[in-house]
C-alpha cells in the first residue's frame, strides 16, 4: 500500500520575520475586512508599515515622558539647592527650553502615531482604541519593531546579479544602501549608549549622592534616554525599510517575481 503524500508545508509569511503575533492578527483582520479585494500597495505592506510606525512612535513617547519626569526632578533639586541665584537661573532656563522642545516633539510624534493607528483601524475595520490596546499590550521584548532578516553586504553576489538599468533594481539597491547606513549608525549609537549607561550607574552608586550628584545623574539619564530614542528611531526606520524591500521584491504580490532573491533576506 502506498503511503499518502506528506502534506505540503507552506512557508511562513514574510511578516513573521518581525516575530510579533500581533502583526499577524492585524494582517488577518485587514484581509477579512477587505474581503480579499486587491489593493496597491499590497494590504499586508500597508498594515506592516502602519504597525511599525505606530509601535516606534509609542516607544518614543514613553521615553520622552521619562525625560520630562527627570527634568521636573531637576527643577525640584534646583529650587531646594542652596546655590547663588546666578548659578541656578541658567540651569532653570536650560531646563525650561528643554521641556518646551520635548513637548513640541511629543506633539509631533503623537500626531504621527495617531495617523498610523487611524490607518490601521481603517484597514482592519476596528476602532482606534482597540488597535491601540493591541499595540501597547505587546510584551516588552517586542516593543520595538525589528525584522529578523539577513542584510547582505552591499557588494554581495546576489545584489550584483540584479539586472542593471531597471528602476526597480535601482530602488532595491538604494533601499539596501540606506539600511546599511542605518545599521552602521545603530552600531555607533549602541556603543555610546553602553558607555553612558555605565557612567549613569556609577553616579547612582555614589556613596554621597547629594543634590549635585543626583542632578548630574539625571543629566546622564536624559542623555541615555536621548540615545535610546535615536536607537528606537533607527529600528523603526529599518523596519519600514524592510517593508519597503518586501514591496520592491514583489513578495506581497501574486507574481512574486523576486522570490528567489527574497530567500537571501528572509529569516
Amino acid at each position: 500500500m502506498k503511503k499518502p503524500p506528506a502534506p505540503r508545508t507552506l512557508p511562513d509569511p514574510w511578516w513573521s520575520g518581525f516575530g510579533d503575533p500581533m502583526l499577524g492578527a492585524l494582517v488577518a483582520s485587514a484581509r477579512w475586512n477587505a474581503a480579499d479585494a486587491p489593493s496597491a500597495p499590497p494590504l499586508e505592506t500597508q498594515v506592516a508599515a502602519a504597525w511599525a510606525s505606530a509601535k516606534s512612535d509609542i516607544v518614543a513617547l514613553d521615553l520622552i515622558a521619562d525625560a520630562q519626569f527627570a527634568m521636573r526632578r531637576q527643577c525640584e533639586l534646583l529650587y531646594a539647592w542652596k546655590l547663588e541665584s546666578e548659578l541656578v537661573a541658567p540651569r532653570l532656563a536650560m531646563l525650561a527650553q528643554r521641556r518646551d522642545e520635548a513637548e513640541q516633539t511629543a506633539r509631533a510624534i503623537s500626531r504621527r502615531r495617531d495617523t498610523a493607528i487611524n490607518l490601521l483601524a481603517c484597514l482592519c475595520g476596528q476602532t482606534t482604541e482597540a488597535v491601540e490596546r493591541m499595540i501597547v499590550s505587546t510584551p516588552d521584548e517586542l516593543r520595538i519593531p525589528r525584522f529578523l532578516g539577513h542584510l547582505p553586504l552591499a557588494n554581495a553576489d546576489v545584489l550584483m546579479a540584479l539586472p542593471n538599468g531597471r528602476t526597480e533594481t535601482r530602488a532595491i539597491r538604494n533601499t539596501l544602501a540606506g539600511m546599511h547606513v542605518e545599521n552602521q549608525r545603530r552600531e555607533a549609537l549602541s556603543h555610546e549608549a553602553v558607555e553612558t549607561c555605565g557612567t549613569f550607574h556609577r553616579l547612582v552608586a555614589s556613596v554621597r549622592m547629594d543634590a549635585a550628584d543626583e542632578f548630574e545623574a539625571l543629566e546622564r539619564y536624559q542623555q541615555l534616554i536621548l540615545l535610546s530614542r535615536q536607537l528606537a528611531a533607527i529600528d523603526g526606520a529599518l523596519a519600514l525599510s524592510w517593508v519597503a524591500l518586501v514591496n520592491l521584491l514583489g513578495e506581497s504580490r501574486p507574481a512574486r517575481r523576486h522570490t528567489a532573491l527574497w530567500t537571501c533576506f528572509a529569516p
